[in-house]
């Protein structure tokens, strides 16, 4: 698979995953859906990032989308464990001086 087509598969992902975030962006009622959202969102400037950097042809623009990737994956971790503690209802999983310290 050449990178073009890796490429407008990440695209057509992240549109989809876009599709996503305003769908549960309207049923904010729902346990962990916020941070849910908000994780789709880290997602989706990711893979729009990866994509990208492999349509790159020169060092300085694939540096360039390496750091859009990293913006969506530095927050993966800290909104993993925040929709994981919003969607069980468990507080004591991460108490406020666990969540400031991630």
């Amino acid at each position: 698979m050449n990178n073009v087509s890796l490429s407008v598969l990440l695209i057509i992902s992240s549109a989809l995953i876009g599709n996503f975030v305003i769908y549960g962006l309207a049923r904010r009622k729902i346990s962990g859906v916020f941070y849910f959202c908000l994780l789709m969102t880290a997602m989706i400037f990711h893979c729009v990032g990866y994509a990208f950097e492999l349509l790159s042809d020169t060092v300085g623009t694939m540096y360039i989308w390496t750091r859009v990737e990293y913006i969506g994956v530095s927050f993966y971790p800290f909104l993993i464990m925040m929709f994981t503690r919003e969607y069980t209802e468990e507080k004591k999983i991460a108490n406020r001086f666990v969540v400031t310290l991630s």
